[in-house]
This record gives C-alpha cells, sequence and structure tokens, in this order.
C-alpha cells in the first residue's frame, strides 16, 4: 500500500511541477509548436506590433468561421484557447490589404505563383477541402501560409484572410527539430 500511495504522491508531484513550468513558460511568451507547418519546437512570443508585414512569422488565432470549425472537427487542428476553441497557430504573413489573391491549382498574389502553394481539391482521407473565391483583401487583413510544409498545411489556401485583431504577435523559433 505504501508503494502504491508513493507513487500517486510522486506522479501527482510531477504533474504538478509540469503544469507549473509550462504556465510560468506562458506567461513569459514561450510556445510549444506540435504542428506540421513549421519545425516542432519551442518558440518564443516577441510580443505585438502595430504593424506587420510580408514575410513576418506571426502567432495568431484563425478566423472563427464553418470552415475552421469543419477543420477542428476533423483534426486539421487542435482545440484551444482562440474564439471558436482553436489553438493559435504559426504562419508566415504572405500578403496584406490590397493585394490580390487568386486560389486555383495554386495560390497567386498579384498574379505571382507562390512557389509550393497548391491547393490540394481533397485531404488524406479524400474529403473535399474548400476553396476560397479569387479576391483582394481588404485593409487590416493578412493571408497567412506555411513556407515550411506548404503542400500539407491547414493555412489561408482554405480558410481565408485573417483579420489583424487575430494575431497574437511575432512569434521566433528558439529551439526546434
Amino acid at each position: 500500500m505504501k508503494a502504491k500511495t508513493f507513487t500517486l504522491t510522486l506522479l501527482s508531484t510531477i504533474g504538478l511541477f509540469l503544469t507549473v513550468v509550462s504556465a510560468m513558460c506562458y506567461c513569459y511568451g514561450f510556445r510549444f509548436n506540435t504542428s506540421i507547418s513549421y519545425p516542432t519546437g519551442l518558440y518564443r512570443l516577441a510580443g505585438t506590433s502595430a504593424i506587420y508585414r510580408k514575410g513576418d512569422l506571426v502567432l495568431f488565432c484563425p478566423p472563427d468561421n464553418t470552415i475552421m470549425q469543419t477543420a477542428l472537427k476533423r483534426g486539421y487542428i487542435n482545440p484551444g484557447t482562440c474564439q471558436g476553441g482553436f489553438t493559435p497557430v504559426i504562419k508566415k504573413i504572405m500578403a496584406t490589404g490590397g493585394d490580390v489573391v487568386a486560389f486555383d491549382r495554386q495560390v497567386s498574389i498579384n498574379a505571382q505563383p507562390v512557389p509550393q502553394a497548391r491547393m490540394l481539391p481533397t485531404d488524406s482521407k479524400d474529403r473535399p477541402l474548400p476553396s476560397p473565391a479569387p479576391n483582394q483583401l481588404a485593409p487590416d487583413t493578412y493571408l497567412m501560409l506555411s513556407d515550411h510544409r506548404p503542400v500539407v498545411s491547414f493555412d489561408s489556401r482554405y480558410y481565408g484572410p485573417v483579420p489583424a485583431k487575430n494575431v497574437i504577435g511575432h512569434i521566433h523559433p528558439v529551439f526546434t527539430w
């Protein structure tokens, strides 16, 4: 009986320690990425900005729309603290307000194809994927794409532009693999 009590106490202590460490890391701006869009590992949130530019790597909440609710149910994205119940994600800003974005077999920004940003008609289980209509991005919106694993990333190619208010801040890799 003493061994069982000791084991439970040890497991509880380890669980409490990990919870405290995770909370401290989160408070100091550290995030652990497990998605396939960018390398697995530890990232640091560098803070918010009034201006985000093309090429910035950012942490943001995906838009709360029907497509994202379906993505959550299908397991494309993990549950989390964002409005709609999604986890914040890391992507690169590839287009900003005023840019014209087209979605055909490949994403084009201002009539220039984005390398390796092709559109998949279905997911790995042969379920149809959405394809937004071509449009000019509204002011204060961004097209977010992954340039790490662009073919399999679930990003703005499928759920559309992201409002600037959804951006949490710039994020930088600390230790990834």
